[in-house]
This record gives structure tokens, C-alpha cells and sequence, in this order.
């Protein structure tokens, strides 16, 4: 529909994916950016966190982790503001693994526990089971090789009682840490 800027930011959102998918994280992020923009002028804080997000995974995949908890650190500011709190849950478990790479060993904690919390409350698997997994990653980073075994097949565990599916490249890496 002519005039429909939602409509407009969806698309360029779904064209970004598209091209970061296909590798093409210029595009991609240029597609990003451009939502981004629509989403900001609308006012629509959703669009934006949403935005926000997808860019940060272009930028990490860039190799730019600060960039990438940068932004991921806005959008969960954004999902704050609109409460939406199964998206935080998850925002708050993806920043987690970022701030134990670049060695926020205490802000990793503070995030997964804040997410753990919500995806219980909500009941959200995927949210718990993705945190679960950070935990053990901060176990592994400290050298409690014991601990990150263990979270690490709860994670596992969690994931294929729910039925959930993870992507090839995740599963395998998940078997490797173990």
C-alpha cells in the first residue's frame, strides 16, 4: 500500500535478513539501516529494537563485537520501554554471550540472571535454554570445566524435551564445548 511505512520497514527488515543471510552483510546492513530510519520517523519503538537487533548480528558478523553489544544494548533499553518482556529475555540472553567475549564477566551475570527470571516467569523455553547455555559459557571462560559440562547438557537436555530445534552449526558447537 502506497503510504504504508510500516509496511515500508517490514519490507527493508526482510530484504536486510535476506541479504544477511545470502552473506551480503553490506546490503544487509544497508537494507538495516534503512529500516531503521522509517522505524525511527513512525515512532515505533518495536521496529526499532527489532532493527537494532538484526544489525547487531550484521555488525558482530562484521567482527565487531563492541559494535554489536553496543546495539544490542539499545534495543534492550528500547524492549524495556515497551515491556516487551519476552523479547527482552531473549535480547538480554543474546547480550550475555557477547559481554562474556569481550570479558564483561559481571554484566554477562546480571543479563543471564534477568533473563533467566523473565523465561521463567513467561514461561519461554527458548529464552531459559539459551541462557542456561550462556551460563555454561561463563563456566568454560572461568575454567569451571565441571560446571560448563553440566549447564551446558541441561541446555541440550532442555532443548530436545521442548522439541525445539537448533540449527546445525549451533548443535554442533554445543557438542563441542562439552
Amino acid at each position: 500500500r502506497v503510504g504504508d511505512r510500516h509496511g515500508e520497514a517490514r519490507a527493508l527488515l526482510a530484504l536486510g535478513g535476506v541479504a544477511g543471510n545470502a552473506g551480503d552483510i553490506d546490503r544487509g546492513s544497508a537494507f538495516y539501516a534503512e529500516s531503521l530510519e522509517v522505524c525511527r520517523e513512525a515512532g515505533d519503538l518495536r521496529g526499532v529494537a527489532t532493527v537494532l537487533v538484526n544489525l547487531g548480528v550484521l555488525t558482530y558478523a562484521r567482527g565487531d563485537r563492541a559494535g554489536a553489544h553496543r546495539l544490542f544494548g539499545e534495543a534492550i533499553d528500547l524492549h524495556r520501554q515497551t515491556g516487551d518482556r519476552v523479547t527482552l529475555a531473549l535480547a538480554l540472553g543474546n547480550r550475555s554471550a557477547l559481554s562474556v567475549q569481550l570479558g564483561f564477566h559481571e554484566a554477562a551475570r546480571a543479563e543471564l540472571t534477568e533473563a533467566l527470571q523473565l523465561s521463567l516467569e513467561l514461561d519461554a523455553v527458548w529464552g531459559g535454554t539459551s541462557a542456561i547455555a550462556t551460563v555454561g559459557m561463563l563456566a568454560l571462560v572461568r575454567g569451571d570445566f565441571a560446571s560448563a559440562a553440566w549447564m551446558l547438557a541441561a541446555a541440550t537436555s532442555c532443548i530436545e524435551k521442548s522439541g525445539l530445534r537448533l540449527p546445525g552449526g549451533q548443535r554442533h558447537e554445543m557438542n563441542q564445548m562439552m
